[in-house]
């Protein structure tokens, strides 16, 4: 695999963690 084929992976691996925590966020809110 490509270095930056590689890097658009984990950028979008590390955006799906970032909305998975941004719920967790919104649903521990009042």
């Amino acid at each position: 695999m490509q270095p930056s084929f590689r890097i658009e992976i984990l950028t979008w691996e590390a955006q799906i963690l970032l909305d998975l925590i941004d719920d967790q966020i919104l649903y521990r809110t009042p």
